[in-house]
């Protein structure tokens, strides 16, 4: 009987923690969620009005994350836990969208189901959010819904990213 209770307790726990949004009561680390704004205010301060954006906010798989007015929306929450960021509550992850994870420049980003592959591993260093294929996250002209890509790393603003 009380392996039975057990078993009834567990499917409780984890529902409680997933609709909370909190994995902590499992003992994973928790993680803040933050906007990633880029480009530079006048005087060359980096961290502009535009930020990543999973495209309505949508769970499709490949959903596009573009570059849009910051609105701290749901969508524009990223989440950083190690090498991974999560978007969308954690539901998906930052991605880049190459098949043979060996992405070249101009490669898309997107948004899809966690995976833990390289395609999905970041840094942040020195202003840059750089893929495990030494690529950096490039809001290219910054334009309303355009889609991010990786690029070769460079010192210019649409690569400059301000985590808030």
């Amino acid at each position: 009987m009380q392996a039975h209770r057990r078993t009834r307790y567990l499917p409780t726990v984890l529902l409680t923690a997933l609709a909370s949004g909190s994995m902590a009561v499992l003992g994973a680390s928790y993680a803040h969620a933050a906007v990633l704004s880029f480009g530079d205010f006048p005087g060359g301060v980096y961290g502009g009005d535009n930020c990543a954006d999973v495209r309505a906010g949508s769970l499709d798989v490949g959903t596009p994350v573009d570059s849009f007015n910051c609105t701290a929306a749901p969508n524009q929450q990223f989440e950083f836990n190690g090498k991974t960021i999560y978007a969308l509550g954690g539901q998906t992850c930052l991605d880049v969208a190459s098949p043979d994870s060996n992405p070249t420049p101009g490669t898309l980003v997107d948004s899809y189901p966690c995976n833990g592959g390289p395609n999905q591993q970041w840094t942040y260093q020195n202003g840059e959010i750089i893929n495990a294929s030494g690529l950096c996250l490039d809001a290219t002209s910054g334009g309303q819904n355009e889609q991010l890509v990786v690029n070769t790393c460079a010192a210019v603003a649409s690569q400059q990213w301000q985590i808030k």
